[in-house]
This record gives C-alpha cells, sequence and structure tokens, in this order.
C-alpha cells in the first residue's frame, strides 16, 4: 500500500520544526498531512512527531487538546508506526526532569536526564553515530555517519530498545531508538541532508510494509 493524504501525519501540536519534516516526507515521494485531533489520528497508518522546546510544555499542550492518553492506547495497539523526532523521542519514555519531574508516554522504559557530564550544553552540530544492532532506520547507511544533533539532555534506557549511539563529552549518548512500532531519533532528520532522509524513507518503507 503506498502512503497518500491522510496516511501519514506529522502531529503538530505547535511545537518543532513541521515544515522542514513534511518537505523531507515529500522529498521520499510520499505525501503527508499535519493535524493534532483524535480525527487525525484516527485516519493515520504513520505518525511522526517533530519537538522541539520543554518537556514539560508538550505534555500540557498533548493534555490540552485531548490526544495524550488517546495516542497511548492507539500506539499500544501497534496498528499504528510512530517515529519521534528530538522532543517527540524523549517524550516516548516514562518521565522527564527536564525544569521539574513530568511524567511521558510511558511507551518505552527509561527516564530523559540532562547531560550534566557535558562540557558545553546544549549539544549542538553535526557528529558521527555508531550504530548498535541490526536496525531498520540505518539501513543501507554507512556506520559513523554524520547527523544533525540539538538538545540538552538525553534518554538513559536499557540498551536493548538502543539502535545508536553518539559520542559527546567522553561519554555514549541515545541517538535512536526502536521497538516494535516505535520508533525515536535524538537527532534532526530533516536537517541531516540525504542521510537524514534516509532515515525518513527507511522508516516509511518499513511502516509499509507492514
Amino acid at each position: 500500500m503506498n502512503f497518500i493524504n491522510k496516511d501519514i501525519l506529522v502531529l503538530n501540536i505547535g511545537i518543532g520544526n513541521i515544515q522542514s519534516v513534511v518537505n523531507a516526507i515529500n522529498h521520499t515521494g510520499r505525501s503527508c498531512v499535519t493535524g493534532s485531533s483524535k480525527i487525525d489520528i484516527d485516519a493515520a497508518k504513520v505518525i511522526i512527531f517533530p519537538g522541539v522546546g520543554a518537556f514539560g510544555e508538550a505534555v500540557k499542550l498533548l493534555k490540552n487538546l485531548g490526544i495524550f492518553e488517546y495516542l497511548i492506547t492507539k500506539l499500544l495497539d501497534k496498528d499504528i508506526y510512530f517515529l519521534g523526532i528530538c522532543l517527540g523521542m524523549q517524550l516516548l519514555f516514562e518521565k522527564s526532569y527536564e525544569h521539574g519531574t513530568h511524567q511521558g508516554l510511558a511507551l518505552l522504559e527509561g527516564s530523559i536526564m540532562k547531560m550534566d557530564f557535558a562540557e558545553t550544553l546544549p549539544h549542538v552540530g553535526w557528529n558521527n553515530i555508531d550504530v548498535s544492532s541490526n536496525s531498520t532506520l540505518f539501513y543501507n547507511i554507512e556506520e559513523s555517519s554524520d547527523f544533525y544533533f540539538d538538545h540538552s539532555y538525553s534518554a538513559v534506557c536499557d540498551s536493548s530498545i538502543v539502535s545508536s549511539f553518539v559520542d559527546y563529552s567522553g561519554k555514549k549518548v541515545v541517538a535512536s531508538v526502536e521497538k516494535d512500532n516505535i520508533f525515536g531519533v535524538q537527532f534532526h532528520p530533516e536537517k541531516s541532508q540525504f542521510l537524514g532522509l534516509k532515515i525518513i524513507d527507511n522508516f516509511l518503507k518499513k511502516a509499509q510494509s507492514a
């Protein structure tokens, strides 16, 4: 089945690089819609959730829109493939300690912690990643390829769901996660040129073949 029209939803809650992600999807030869309602979610086969901003603010916006619990239920059914980008990935976890303690979607076990070990924050710029396992997202992408990062908090979780790391200030930082229908990247594929487009294309091909 080819994804068209409402099959691919870029979740727009008022934060994130929405148009950049839409443009990236279009570059793969697919179309998509943007939205944030239950009707939009029901119509989607795939949801991509870009995010820039604070964890707590994003949770508040999701709850104000009435889709926080709804999104959890839909994704637990495994009928929808989900890709979280940057903050969108962080929201997949149980909680974040960014400016207080905030409960996340809890679709993945783990927490979001400040990278206090780093000499400089935020972590901004191009860094090569190390793929740690057989990965859907990094299919046909060379080891140690560069991607664009912009974050001060990172996921602390079991290595079994981690598909790549980035070395920052001498520490391994989670760069991507994959579990069943749930995928997340800490970097910004929509800002990572050709390889970023390849990440999005690999994700959509996986969802398309499911």
